[in-house]
């Protein structure tokens, strides 16, 4: 896609060119949906097949869902999407129902059972593709194109049809057909898990977030793609995958241009065992009153470090913040219960008691109604109707249907060009964050008109950097202007983006919307600290070895839920014209714990679960690992010292496997012989719920596990993985390797620059 490589900014020269970008798409384009306005919910009429498991996909229907449309789910006819399982086992009030995982990412659907390798399955499918919009898959290219659902087939009987596609690796490349999931994909192969902590610890992180997060991104591109067929009638093919996304994130570490953070943007060790964020980027005076506050020596990160070893985390955070000084203790999962900043973001739910913080929605619109969470569907709850021959998509007025238009209007989508042509959008961040700037940025490389303008905030983020290749990968399609020059630019624009409540100087668009991010104490206040990233990362040590919040990744991270609000706002203008102009709202610490979602649920539904995370705890990360209740998902060191994530993540069918392929098959008549003795609760720890009591058996399976692969090289473990068909793996892989991967080079995500560095190309395709 030519027009996913960043080129040279440039000044705005006058409003002429922003006018010369509205070629029609947006508020002054004939309005299709009459019986749409902008009270209704975005979504309302759209109708979204979902055939998809686990996370990612099932993430980004939901956002439809709760936003309006119908979706329905079809699940495998035997035992539905296997997140419906996840550790439901100690969840003590989920026996009879489904986990509490599975809730968190497949509110307000509906549920159909279907083998769609059969002919029945497959008719079915197509039946409810005549009246769909938008199909939502994960399922690898190879098996739809043997089922004949793949994308070119699909849209050639349904040509408005926008088919959705999520996979782990991308569509081509030497990791193409293996199986993925975040912690894998997004998290291990690109490098990220090794900024966070050592690369042993790779199966230390925040659950989930990286589906989340492209899901978000895929949500995106599906919305855009809407709109353009309203525009145009035509449907479109949209793709995204961990692995590109994940990169994506990771831009400023793969440029080689991330500077380390002063020591008031740092998170702090106290006496017991809590830490404590700092939350002032880029801010000398914070670091001088920082330095004071804790009575340092100096200004080094090692001398502060040891004046906060002297507090508590409670006396720390009091200090600080009476000094006027941002700061977050960092939250764990047992805090979820107790932390008032939690509590603001989250609601109770009548579905699940047993959650009584479930996250919020992350995007409010100022003229739409609240969102509503209702509960996930039972399993096949359409059977009954689809074997009676009932219809399965909700009546719908006719005029919320969306429709094309008219009269056909030509496209404006080509090389070079991109599906946003048309769009003009004003990015005005006055903080040090690029989350604003980074969800400008996938826009402006899809084909929009994006206009910068130049703050002191977004100045001191370069003036950090001082750095080419970061200000081309952020900025290299925008033009920019002065403050004092943007109102009139603003007036005119379909939407403005910013992180300011203060838009005295800029003003307003006309008809356009205003997407407004509260970005609370930052990245590393919210996200990391306060949401219970931190907390889920932490290395189990009483003085661990996390490592400092990389340069902006969390910013980046965050960035996929901006642009999906920017991407909804827009459809909505589409659908309802320039009524369709209001504010939409986007609070960080909020959108980063809906992003920790299953982590959030999972901590309250399986109490078990948080009690590893007492940051005061003496556990080591030895320990954990040895406890680990799916011993075949584990980060495995070889011989040579090659660190190996293994993704057996469905244990009824990857353990057995395991043991059978490490030849440990005699483990399981020892296992035998110690479940009478945790039953009978002679184990000292088989009073303290089911996880604790099966700790021996654990325990016993992953020495077994970690020794046998300790013995490898990775020449013998490729051997042994090749021999015994074992596919769920992949290398932790260090962020200076990245530019030699071969997947990389097959995606072409990575762009050489004249200095011999890379720009990451956006990961998003809308085709």
């Amino acid at each position: 896609d030519s027009y996913a490589t960043p080129v040279e900014p440039g000044r705005v020269e006058s409003r002429q060119a922003m006018d010369s970008a509205k070629t029609s798409l947006l508020p002054n384009a004939q309005v299709q949906d009459q019986e749409f306005s902008p009270s209704t919910m975005p979504f309302a009429g759209l109708r979204v097949l979902e055939l998809a498991t686990v996370v990612a996909i099932p993430s980004a229907a939901q956002y439809f869902a709760v936003l309006g449309a119908d979706v329905i789910k079809v699940e495998p006819a035997k035992n539905g999407d296997m997140w419906r399982q996840i550790a439901k086992a100690v969840q003590p009030k989920r026996k009879s129902t489904w986990s509490a995982a599975f809730d968190s990412v497949n509110l307000n659907k509906r549920s159909l059972r279907l083998d769609v390798t059969s002919v029945t399955g497959r008719q079915t499918i197509r039946k409810l593709l005549a009246e769909a919009d938008v199909l939502m898959t994960n399922i690898k290219e190879e098996t739809l194109l043997q089922a004949n659902l793949d994308s070119a087939s699909l849209r050639k009987e349904f040509p408005w049809l926008i088919f959705a596609h999520l996979t782990a690796w991308g569509k081509t490349g030497p990791l193409a057909s293996k199986p993925g999931y975040d912690v894998g994909s997004f998290w291990a192969a690109t490098g990220m898990a090794s900024l966070f902590s050592p690369t042993y610890k790779a199966t230390l992180y925040p659950y989930s977030s990286g589906d989340m997060a492209t899901g978000l991104g895929l949500v995106t591109a599906t919305t855009l793609a809407l709109a353009r067929r309203v525009q145009t009638g035509q449907g479109g093919h949209v793709s995204t995958s961990l692995f590109e996304m994940g990169l994506w994130t990771m831009a400023p570490h793969l440029n080689g241009c991330a500077p380390e953070p002063n020591v008031a943007y740092r998170h702090y060790a106290t006496k017991d065992g809590h830490r404590v964020a700092v939350c002032q980027p880029l801010d000398v005076e914070a670091d001088k009153l920082l330095t004071s506050v804790v009575g340092a020596s100096s200004t080094s990160t090692q001398s502060i470090v040891e004046r906060c070893l002297q507090f508590t985390g409670s006396e720390l955070e009091a200090l600080l913040s009476a000094r006027g000084l941002a700061c977050e203790a960092m939250c764990s999962p047992l805090d979820i219960s107790t932390s008032e900043k939690i509590k603001e973001h989250t609601c109770s739910v009548e579905f699940a008691k047993d959650v009584p913080r479930f996250p919020c929605f992350p995007v409010a619109f100022a003229k739409s109604a609240t969102a509503e969470l209702r509960g996930p569907p039972a399993l096949g709850d359409l059977n009954d109707d689809w074997q009676k021959g009932k219809a399965l998509w909700k009546p719908c007025p006719e005029g919320l249907k969306l429709k094309g238009p008219s009269t056909r209007i030509a496209g404006t989508t080509g090389p070079g060009v991109g599906p946003l042509a048309g769009v003009s959008i004003v990015e005005y961040s006055t903080s040090a964050s690029a989350t604003v700037a980074g969800a400008c940025a996938i826009f402006a490389d899809l084909g929009a008109s994006v206009v910068r303008v130049l703050t002191d905030g977004s100045a001191a983020l370069a003036a950090a950097v001082s750095d080419e290749v970061w200000e081309a990968q952020l900025h290299g399609r925008k033009q920019w202007c002065r403050p004092n020059e943007a109102r009139d630019l603003v007036a005119r624009a379909d939407l403005l983006v910013t992180d300011t409540e203060d838009l005295a100087v800029v003003g307003s668009p006309r008809a356009g919307g205003t997407i407004h991010l509260d970005l609370g104490t930052g990245a590393l206040g919210c996200w990391f600290a306060a949401a219970c990233t931190g907390g889920l990362l932490r290395g189990w040590s009483f003085h661990d070895d996390l490592k400092q919040m990389p340069f902006q990744v969390p910013d980046l991270v965050m960035s996929s839920t901006l642009a999906a609000a920017m991407a909804t706002q827009l459809f909505v203008q589409k659908r309802a014209g320039a009524a369709g102009a209001q504010k939409v709202s986007v609070n960080l610490l909020r959108a980063s714990i809906y992003q920790m979602s299953f982590a959030m649920v999972i901590s309250q539904a399986a109490p078990d679960f948080a009690s590893p995370f007492d940051p005061t705890a003496n556990f080591v990360f030895k320990d954990m690992q040895d406890a680990n209740p799916v011993p075949s998902f584990q980060t495995i060191v070889l011989r040579d010292g090659r660190a190996v994530l293994i993704l057996g993540i469905d244990l009824a069918k990857m353990l057995p496997k395991l043991l059978k392929a490490l030849s440990l098959r005699h483990i399981y008549f020892m296992i035998l012989c110690k479940i009478p003795a945790v039953i009978c609760s002679c184990d000292p720890e088989a009073k303290r719920g089911k996880l604790f009591k099966l700790r021996p058996i654990f325990r016993l399976l992953n020495r077994a596990i970690m020794s046998a692969f300790s013995k490898m090289d990775t020449a013998s473990f490729e051997t042994w993985a090749a021999r015994n068909k074992w596919e769920n793996f992949v290398y932790v892989e260090e962020v200076k390797d990245m530019v030699k991967s071969p997947q990389c080079a097959a995606l072409g995500c990575l762009v050489p620059t004249e200095a011999g560095r890379v720009l990451v190309r956006t990961p998003l395709s809308v085709v």
